[in-house]
This record gives C-alpha cells, sequence and structure tokens, in this order.
C-alpha cells in the first residue's frame, strides 16, 4: 500500500515535500552512524527559486534565491 499524501492547510506542497525529504534524510543519516551528509541543487533550481519569487512579489532578499550553503541539523 502506498501513503496518500497531501499538505497541510496554509502550507505549500512544495514545502511540505521540502520537508519529508529533509526528515527522510535525518532519520536515514542517523539509522546509518553518519554524521554530516552533503546534499546539492541544480544549477536550474536556484533559477527556479528566483523566478518562483519573483512571481510572488519578492523583495531584494527573496531575489537573492537560495543561499550557496546552509546547514540543518548536520545536513550541509
Amino acid at each position: 500500500a502506498l501513503p496518500i499524501w497531501a499538505p497541510r492547510a496554509g502550507r505549500t506542497g512544495e514545502g511540505e515535500a521540502r520537508e519529508l525529504r529533509w526528515n527522510f534524510f535525518r532519520q536515514a543519516a542517523k539509522r546509518c552512524g553518519v554524521k554530516e551528509l552533503w546534499l546539492a541543487q541544480q544549477a536550474d533550481d536556484q533559477a527556479e527559486t528566483v523566478l518562483m519569487q519573483l512571481l510572488r512579489g519578492a523583495g531584494p532578499d527573496g531575489l537573492a534565491g537560495m543561499a550557496e550553503r546552509s546547514n540543518q541539523a548536520g545536513m550541509v
């Protein structure tokens, strides 16, 4: 059986999916004893982020796109 997933009220599907992915990686790293996990984005992910922010009417901070590096619970 496949689980059914839908975003919570007031949340975007993208944000919810991102949270699910991060939780999966955190749990997998913990089970495997991994202390640090490095993930990467594609260049087109950065372009997509900037375009989505522009369409949402973001200011300069939002139009900067994703940070070059972020650290969330040991995942860089």
